[in-house]
């Protein structure tokens, strides 16, 4: 079944719909069939619809009732017309009726897939009932969802997935308006609105004065229509609902509502008048709660409080006009331009507490209440316009400061790295000098362990302090920028165009994400080559050498100084971050930024799994298995 030929399903329910034969509720519609109400031919046009689109119809079943009795007659399924047994006895042995012959010739056409004849045979039938001291009592429910399954699939362009929507069909807007009418607030809110689905209504036809317009927030369709920019629809929708819920409590059922479901709409002014107005009344209010068939409204500023006042809404709304009801639009609107900020929004509050004594007058006082938020808002921005000056001046002193800071800090890594390049160099030409001066090399591995270990243990922490500072200086240039930016915006709200500022901030901070990448992959490096030359001095040393001798005892000396290096790394110490391939946030929260060596992000996972470089570790256990076999050799029995 297509959208076509629901459409054609549904115009053929019309007759029904103007003769008053249909009520429609939220789920389903159900319409009555009765003969005496309709000709032959509606009579035959709406079991013809039924016996051809089974697909929508949830139960199609006619009963035959007189003085108390009932008797259950026939139901049309996807199958067919089942005729009970026991009432075609009934209706022969107690009536005039020739209920056999009509249900063996329904039979036969049936079988024979005459279905035209099968209809006719049924209103022969039905119309020959009602003749009868005995009524037909018809229910057919018509399933809405099945409707709008198929309206869905046959649209192709859905932005947003379908199940995040609440999609709700009416067969005619008539019945929405008498639906909703003869309902109090909390029962068809509870279907109708929620925070977590925009609420999207679908409609076949409209015979009311009333031309449903629909909203941004509540668009409306028709069923020959295909939804379009339901996306940022939905995630405003979504926004505003959050707003909502942060700015005003809701306890005992209280219906969550943003008013802007309706605002821009008279027509659904008009229709949910109710949801509007209390929606509106929520949004000025703290707190909202139910209370019997009442709501309960709460707000305080200062001395000015509103306590629990109790409003019938449903009583309250028919005596609001047209003009009021626009009114309290517009005042909404004015609202929303900064409900998502709270301290404008205590600015509303504070103006509709000074002008009302009761929730309801804020109907009368939509011009005073607009006033005053004016002024208040003006006399707020003016005694706070020094602060904000001063916000302003320390933002620009804050970039320069930034700027300055990562200068400095990047400067002094890079002449830290530089000293360890030129230490390195100097302890080279130092053992040149030992050998040119000697002419002995067996100063060379004492001398070089010596300086390889002094330097892995003293400074190179120094180092990773550099880099430790550069990055909580990054850290802190976030956390103040967000200060200034939320100062700021308390007094602008949305005025003050960020994005100049965020541009050079995010320059400065890459700037220093980089060198603090190099930074860590040099020093890495480094301590790599330092650890891996250690490990062949100390075994040369021990191949070369007597085991009591002074190069086997540096060897013990650069054994001790990587044992130290290991406890330090696998303990999470202060020292030796820079070991660390990536501590996420179980570790060294800020010390793993520079982690990656500039790779690419899609392996960053797979890094978390490898907490800390194990290298000095395996240099350890190398040298003191050298040092230890070295011994087992020179001494087989023990000393």
């Amino acid at each position: 079944m297509n959208i076509e030929e629901a459409a054609y399903f549904l115009q053929h329910l019309q007759p029904l719909q103007q003769k008053g034969c249909v009520e429609e509720g939220f789920r389903n519609i159900t319409a009555v069939l009765e003969p005496n109400r309709l000709s032959r031919s509606e009579t035959g046009a709406v079991l013809s619809n039924i016996l051809n689109y089974t697909s929508v119809i949830r139960d199609c079943s006619i009963d035959i009732n007189a003085d108390g009795f009932s008797e259950h007659l026939f139901r049309i399924t996807s199958t067919g017309v089942d005729l009970r047994q026991d009432a075609i006895e009934y209706l022969e042995d107690e009536t005039d009726v020739r209920a056999a012959r009509y249900r063996r010739d329904i039979n036969s056409h049936a079988d024979s897939g005459r279905e035209g004849e099968v209809v006719y045979e049924l209103v022969h039938f039905l119309q020959e009932i009602s003749n009868t001291s005995y009524e037909v009592d018809s229910t057919i429910q018509i399933d809405k969802s099945a409707i709008l399954d198929i309206w869905i699939s046959g649209t192709t362009n859905w932005s947003v997935d379908p199940d995040r929507l609440n999609l709700q069909f009416w067969f005619e807007i008539e019945n929405l308006v008498d639906w909703v009418g003869s309902r109090g607030l909390v029962e068809y809110a509870s279907g109708m609105f929620s925070e977590e689905e925009m609420p999207v209504l679908v409609h076949h036809s409209n015979n009311t004065e009333i031309d449903l317009n629909g909203t941004e927030h509540f668009p409306v369709f028709t069923l020959s229509e295909s939804p379009e920019y339901l996306s940022s629809r939905f995630d405003s929708y979504r926004n505003k609902m959050s707003s909502t819920r942060e700015n005003t409590s809701y306890f005992h059922q209280a219906p969550a509502i943003t008013p802007t479901l309706f605002a821009e709409s008279s027509s659904l002014r008009k229709v949910f008048r109710s949801a509007f107005v209390y929606s509106v009344f929520a949004v000025f209010s703290d707190r909202v709660a139910v209370s019997n068939s009442s709501f309960l409204f709460s707000a305080e500023y200062g001395p000015n409080t509103i306590d629990r006042d109790e409003v019938n809404i449903e009583e309250f709304v028919p005596n609001l006009s047209e003009e009021q009801l626009g009114d309290l639009a517009g005042l909404y609107q004015e609202f929303a331009r900064r409900e998502d900020r709270p301290k404008f929004v205590e600015f509303w509050r504070r103006s509709m507490l000074q002008n009302c004594d009761d929730i309801t007058d804020i109907i009368d006082e939509v011009a005073d209440i607009r006033k005053s938020y004016q002024f208040i808002e003006s006399e707020v921005i003016e005694k706070n316009f020094d602060e904000l000056s001063d916000a302003v001046r320390d933002t620009n002193a804050f970039m320069t400061e930034i700027t300055s800071q990562v200068s400095d800090t990047t400067t002094a890594l890079s002449d830290e790295i530089q000293r360890l390049v030129f230490a390195l160099l100097g302890a080279i030409i130092a053992n040149l000098f030992l050998i040119l001066r000697w002419s002995n090399f067996d100063t060379v591995i004492p001398f070089s362990l010596f300086v390889v270990s002094a330097i892995l243990l003293f400074y190179f922490p120094l180092i990773d302090r550099r880099i430790e500072e550069l990055e909580e200086m990054k850290s802190k240039g976030k956390e103040d920028y967000e200060t200034y930016k939320d100062l700021i915006s308390d007094f602008t709200g949305q005025a003050f165009d960020f994005g100049d500022l965020e541009d050079r901030k995010d320059e400065y901070l890459s700037y220093a994400d980089e060198r603090l990448k190099w930074s860590r992959r040099k020093i890495r490096q480094i301590h790599a080559v330092l650890l891996l030359t250690g490990l062949v001095f100390v075994c040369f040393a021990n191949l070369q050498y007597q085991f009591f001798t002074i190069q086997v005892a540096f060897s013990g000396v650069f054994f001790l100084s990587c044992s130290y290096i290991t406890y330090r790394t696998h303990t999470q110490t202060d020292e030796y971050s820079y070991h660390r391939l990536n501590l996420g946030r179980q570790g060294r929260g800020s010390s793993n930024s520079g982690d990656n060596d500039g790779e690419g992000g899609g392996d960053d996972t797979e890094k978390d799994k490898i907490p800390t470089n194990y290298l000095p570790l395996i240099v350890s256990v190398l040298s003191l298995v050298t040092i230890s076999t070295h011994f087992a050799i020179a001494y087989p029995f023990g000393i």
